[in-house]
């Protein structure tokens, strides 16, 4: 089987070495090619002949291996050691890297919906989604910090804290979304374009989405839901019972809006003046014609 690994050295710290990835695949009958995300040649290894990416690394990491896979499609196998690992988490995806490893000798191979955004930036595919305002800009403000701290733990407290003063101090974008036959306008305190149930710093603000049925759902937040995300967060339940959360299914939007950056993915369109922008922003958001396939555990049910 043709192997590479792409793995991103300084994820979660940088706790898990290329040396320790490596020999842990050679030890399970892997022999594996290596490429760090750090490196300027990242993604020539993905364009060799492959059976099987490793990506070893956050959600980021994912991404970067998703979207640049090539036109053979090879599988994804996914070592989580990010902060949030949302896509891994939703997948089931749990435990020590040796653990996960040894997994893949049952695991299942899963579909995986594969989404473009289109805009002034041009294209971008994600996974995830793709959002507009309080979750958005916590995880703007968190990109642009300085964080010294290695524990992931540690750094999800530190993003839920950001989140959580970006509630409080939020003001409502205004945003018109067209779903096919259907417009939702209003001010929203969040819009949120999920693949997976699992956004920013963890937080499950969906029942289980499917990414695997080709739709896209479509969450979204008023005014006057504030006080009861402040109490979710503080509580820190699992059940989203308590917010006032509307959602929409779609299979291709299009949405304007003012005074929010959008997020696709890791990436912030723009990152900077979008305060004082009077001109709407707009996108498309359309399903890409692939799918993925990743590996999961024989557990996980979608």
């Amino acid at each position: 089987m043709r192997v590479s690994l792409i793995h991103n050295p300084t994820a979660g710290g940088g706790n898990v070495s290329r040396d320790r990835l490596i020999k842990l695949l050679r030890t399970m009958g892997y022999n594996p090619r290596y490429q760090s995300t750090k490196d300027p040649e990242f993604p020539s290894i993905l364009d060799d002949p492959l059976d099987l990416a490793i990506a070893a690394g956050g959600d980021g990491t994912v991404t970067k291996v998703a979207v640049n896979l090539p036109e053979s499609n090879p599988a994804i196998a996914i070592i989580p050691l990010g902060t949030a690992n949302n896509i891994a988490t939703d997948l089931g995806i749990i435990g020590t890297p040796e653990e996960i490893i040894q997994s893949w000798a049952t695991a299942s191979r899963q579909s995986f919906d594969l989404w473009t955004a289109s805009g002034s930036w041009g294209r971008r595919l994600f996974l995830e989604g793709c959002g507009l305002g309080m979750l958005t800009l916590a995880a703007l403000d968190m990109h642009h910090r300085e964080i010294s701290v290695s524990d992931p733990s540690e750094k999800l407290a530190i993003a839920r804290h950001v989140l959580r003063k970006k509630v409080m101090e939020c003001e409502p974008i205004a945003v018109s979304a067209c779903l096919g036959d259907r417009v939702i306008e209003g001010h929203f305190l969040f819009l949120e374009m999920l693949n997976i149930g699992f956004v920013g710093p963890r937080l499950s603000i969906a029942s289980k989405i499917d990414p695997t049925d080709r739709w896209l759902d479509l969450a979204y937040l008023e005014e006057e839901g504030r006080s009861a995300l402040l109490e979710w967060l503080d509580t820190e339940t699992t059940s989203t019972d308590i917010i006032p959360i509307t959602f929409s299914r779609c299979q291709q939007l299009n949405l304007s809006w003012r005074k929010s950056p959008i997020r696709v993915g890791d990436d912030f369109f723009p990152e900077t003046d979008f305060d004082n922008s009077q001109v709407p922003q707009q996108a498309e958001i359309s399903l890409a014609p692939r799918t993925l396939t990743i590996l999961t555990p024989k557990s996980y049910d979608n």
